[in-house]
């Protein structure tokens, strides 16, 4: 309640000496001095028998807490407030001094802000706040307590800090009986608008409140009406309806409780759609409560002829009626015409959400994000947010549920949006957080599109993603940093290192792995020591790769990350070029006691093995290894390169058998060895036979990966270099045909046709074996001028034409 203000013609006279007399101070200091005046002259108001006095101090230079307090009293607020800074700021000023002056300030900004009606009116009485709570840690002045306690609740009220002010309040209601009554009122509301309500003590406080025997009849209808919000807020609407009905017809309050007659029928119509499974009849019944609350609503706006505050109430609950009997262009209209008319008010950022959720319903995802923008931007600070129509926990919750569902659906651009518009209705924490998952959700589904593209296609998505995966490693780098002194901050340093390692930024991931290590009891200690073997290898750094992952494994062997450890230093052995140590690691993996073949480790240790056999030209050892991949694991993504190695190591396999009869081996032998050139050489024309069918059924309803494409050319190829190995010239023919027909002005073509042409000259049909010839000649010379033959083939151009001429004159 603001301090009474000077308004008679006496007080104007009094206020005028009391200017001149400060005026006459600042021009005569010197002359006062030079006439023996000790100090300057302080001049104080003060009242007796409703005369104004002027009061001159004889303190130099100031003023004292009791002519503070006199200004106070009498209502000179500008003036106690002058003085009151002055006195806070003298050197001579005693602690009883400050706290009076930080009082007289609170009470001043307190009625400052009960003039107040713009946005700026929380925080007007937020500062009275802080003021009256220094006070009171200071000590309030004598007899002054009970006041200051009252103030202090009702500014906490008023600012929104609806919790904090309720002990005040209560301590006020024992200190300050002269306020009683209007404090009762506060703690009712106090009661009435926490989240959540207690709706029992906002109702004991308002019965107290109606009861006092002097209440004057302004102040009754007031109460009457927060009885009947709280018993609606119960559930009652007929006790409601019943309080309503004490509030007369010429009231200054009778728009307010037209709203709440609209009120109690939205609640009815609510009722009834709330029934677990309401009939038909049953919803057309509150369809027509929403239709007759809607009417209420607009009769109370014509009604309210004071302060608007009915008619933006009203405004706001029509749009609501309007949505809930989902006439969604009518809310739209509603909503936005409340915004526009009522910016700054709890009904106008009400209207603001609402819009957001019918523009998100109605898949207008940057009308949503722009009204969400338009709300968030007034809850300057979710302590003292309070509005009537939603609450900050409501908020925080429709906020969440609208940033879940563009995550879901993959509408990563505005569920960014939503995150960076997060604080400050969260913490700066939980926004960095949901703002990091955005960028890791986005990332993922980049990298699943790119594996639906070939190379040239995938690669700007895959870039995309990994940009996104460093953004995310980024923000939880950031969010490691504000969490240092907490637990969460070893779990915030390791998802930076994960989303750096996936963003292939290895130096900042080298950095975060090191730091997650730090502490040798941390969990996830063995695979933090795998990832940052790996981000060594990415760098080119093999040494010390292969020392983190050796200590993954002398420190954690029975992790599973010890064979994964094993697996990546084996490959680093390879590219260092010591397949020795390299197979020993794997053969470890394969051998290991606790490893079993459905693990992954296990499994790759044996396609890697199978490669490095094969790669070392031991195809007898790659054969058993790579065939045992291919029989376990043919789905997995490995099993097509796998397949084409074995038969490519049983081709290879039955070529060195081959070379071994070249040496006149000894009839047994020989024998042996033929029948072992023919198995292997059947092997592998079964594994091709298998690849071209495998690759050309995906290529009928797919493209191909470059490697795949590879694999199905070489394949064709191969199955005719097979059966004319095994003197099959016939089906040799077939075969080469079969290829040079899928790739005819590929240079691979034309080793195809000098196969046929030998194929035919070993059938002795000398004239086909020339046309073949031919056939080759005429490719070649249509073969475009870019064409790389020494990639794909032994010869150049110019070498490939003196070769068919060669050939022709045979």
């Amino acid at each position: 309640m603001r301090e009474p203000a000077a308004s008679d013609g006496r007080d104007a006279s009094a206020q005028g000496l009391l200017r001149r007399a400060i005026r006459w101070g600042a021009t005569n200091r010197l002359r006062a001095v030079l006439a023996g005046v000790a100090g300057l002259v302080s001049v104080t108001v003060v009242t007796v028998g409703g005369f104004w006095l002027l009061s001159i101090g004889s303190e130099e230079g100031g003023v004292t807490l009791s002519e503070v307090l006199q200004s106070l009293d009498a209502g000179a607020l500008s003036q106690a407030k002058d003085a009151a800074m002055t006195l806070r700021g003298q050197k001579s000023a005693t602690l009883e001094d400050i706290a009076g002056a930080v009082y007289t300030l609170g009470v001043v900004a307190a009625a400052e802000a009960a003039d107040t009606w713009t946005k700026d009116r929380q925080k007007k009485f937020l500062l009275a706040a802080r003021y009256l709570e220094e006070a009171r840690s200071r000590g309030f002045p004598p007899g002054r307590r009970g006041r200051g306690l009252y103030l202090l609740g009702k500014c906490l009220y008023e600012g929104g800090r609806i919790p904090a002010s309720r002990p005040f309040l209560a301590d006020a209601l024992r200190a300050d009986p002269k306020n009683r009554d209007e404090i009762r009122c506060l703690l009712a509301g106090a009661y009435l608008e926490d989240s959540p309500p207690d709706l029992e003590k906002a109702l004991h406080y308002n019965t107290l409140y109606l009861s006092a025997p002097s209440l004057p009849e302004a102040k009754r209808q007031v109460g009457i009406m927060q009885r009947a919000q709280i018993l609606l807020a119960m559930g009652k609407p007929e006790e409601c309806m019943a309080a309503l009905k004490d509030i007369p017809a010429k009231s200054a309050l009778r728009a307010e409780a037209t709203v709440m007659q609209g009120r109690v029928q939205m609640y009815e119509a609510q009722q009834l759609r709330n029934q677990g499974a309401p009939s038909p009849q049953q919803l057309e019944e509150a369809r027509e409560k929403y239709e007759k609350a809607i009417k209420t609503l607009q009769l109370a706006q014509g009604r309210d002829t004071l302060s608007n505050q009915a008619t933006r109430k009203a405004m706001y609950l029509i749009g609501v009626c309007f949505r809930e009997i989902g006439d969604h262009r009518a809310a739209m209209r509603q909503f936005a015409r409340t915004r526009q008319l009522f910016p700054e008010t709890p009904e106008g950022l009400a209207a603001s959400f609402q819009e957001a959720e019918i523009s998100r319903d109605l898949g207008r995802d940057d009308e949503a994000v722009a009204a969400y923008r338009r709300g968030l931007q007034q809850v300057s600070d979710p302590k003292s947010f309070s509005n009537p129509w939603v609450s900050v926990r409501e908020l925080q919750l429709q906020i969440l549920d609208a940033y879940q569902y563009y995550l879901e659906t993959q509408n990563f651009t505005v569920a960014l949006e939503l995150a960076r518009l997060l604080q400050p209705l969260f913490p700066e924490t939980r926004a960095l957080e949901l703002t990091a998952d955005v960028h890791r959700a986005w990332a993922e589904s980049l990298l699943a599109e790119a594996k639906q593209y070939p190379p040239a296609k995938a690669e700007p998505l895959l870039r995309e993603g990994r940009r996104h995966y460093r953004e995310a490693g980024r923000l939880h780098a950031q969010l490691a940093n504000l969490l240092i002194t907490t637990r969460e901050y070893p779990e915030e340093v390791w998802e930076s290192g994960l989303d750096f390692m996936r963003g292939q930024c290895f130096t900042a991931a080298i950095g975060m792995l090191k730091e997650y290590l730090k502490d040798q009891a941390r969990r996830r200690h063995p695979q933090a020591l795998v990832l940052l073997g790996e981000a060594y290898l990415a760098r080119g750094e093999v040494a010390d790769a292969l020392e983190a992952f050796q200590e993954c494994v002398d420190f954690h062997p029975r992790d599973a990350a010890a064979y994964q450890a094993r697996l990546l230093a084996s490959r680093a052995y390879q590219e260092m070029g010591e397949p020795e140590k390299a197979e020993k690691l794997l053969l470890e993996n394969l051998a290991g006691e606790f490893l079993t073949p459905a693990s992954e480790q296990w499994r790759e240790s044996l396609f890697d093995l199978g490669e490095l056999l094969y790669q070392e030209t031991r195809y007898q050892e790659a054969i058993e290894r790579l065939e045992e991949a291919v029989v376990r694991y043919p789905e997995d993504p490995r099993a097509l390169t796998t397949r084409y190695l074995l038969a490519e190591a049983n081709r290879r396999a039955a070529k060195e058998r081959q070379d071994e009869l070249r040496e006149k081996l000894p009839g047994s032998t020989r024998l042996t060895s033929t029948k072992q050139t023919g198995q292997h050489y059947q092997c592998a024309l079964d594994e091709f036979l298998k690849l071209r069918e495998m690759l050309s059924d995906k290529q009928q309803t797919q493209d191909l990966t470059a490697p795949e494409q590879a694999i199905l050319r070489n394949a064709c190829f191969s199955i005719g270099d097979i059966e004319f190995a095994l003197g099959r010239y016939e089906r040799a023919v077939e075969a080469y045909s079969n290829a040079t027909n899928r790739y005819q002005n590929t240079p691979e073509v034309l080793d195809a046709y000098v196969q046929i042409a030998n194929a035919y000259r070993h059938l002795g049909d000398s004239a086909q074996a020339r046309s073949a010839l031919e056939q080759a000649k005429a490719v070649l010379s249509r073969m475009n001028p870019d064409a790389s033959f020494t990639g794909a083939t032994n010869f150049d151009r110019a070498e490939w034409s003196e070769l068919l001429d060669y050939l022709s004159e045979l």
